[in-house]
C-alpha cells in the first residue's frame, strides 16, 4: 500500500510485513542514508514503514541543528569521565555505554 506524503514523496504503508520489504521502502525515500542506521529506525518501528520513516526524519533534523557534531562534542566534553563510560558495541555494532546514575542530579538544567 502506498501513500503521498506532503512533500510528494511516496510512502509505503505498512501495517507489518517483510523487514527487507520496509527496508526498501526506507531505501528509496532516504537514498543517501547508511543501511544500518535506517535498519535501527525500520527495528524501532516494525509495523509502519510511515512511522519509521517519520522517526527518521526527525532523527535528520535534531542532527541538523541540536544533534550536531559541534554539540554533541561539546556536550560529551562537559560530562566527567567519571560519570559516563564505553563499555563495548552492541550487537548491532553501535556503542554502548554505562552510565552512573546515581550521580545524576535533575535539579541541574541542560545549560548547566
Amino acid at each position: 500500500v502506498e501513500c503521498k506524503t506532503g512533500r510528494g514523496n511516496t510512502r509505503m504503508a505498512s501495517a507489518g510485513g517483510d523487514e527487507e520489504q520496509r527496508m526498501q521502502a526506507l531505501s528509496e525515500q532516504f537514498p543517501n542514508a547508511e543501511h544500518g542506521e535506517l535498519r535501527r529506525f525500520c527495528r524501532a518501528r516494525p509495523h509502519s514503514v510511515e512511522q519509521a520513516a517519520d522517526m527518521y526524519e526527525k532523527h535528520l533534523q535534531w542532527r541538523a541543528n541540536d544533534g550536531s557534531t559541534t554539540n554533541l562534542a561539546s556536550a560529551a566534553s562537559a560530562v566527567s569521565p567519571k560519570f559516563v563510560q564505553r563499555g563495548g558495541v552492541a550487537l548491532d555494532g553501535t556503542a554502548l555505554f554505562y552510565i552512573v546514575g546515581a550521580a545524576y542530579n535533575p535539579e541541574v538544567g541542560p545549560e548547566q
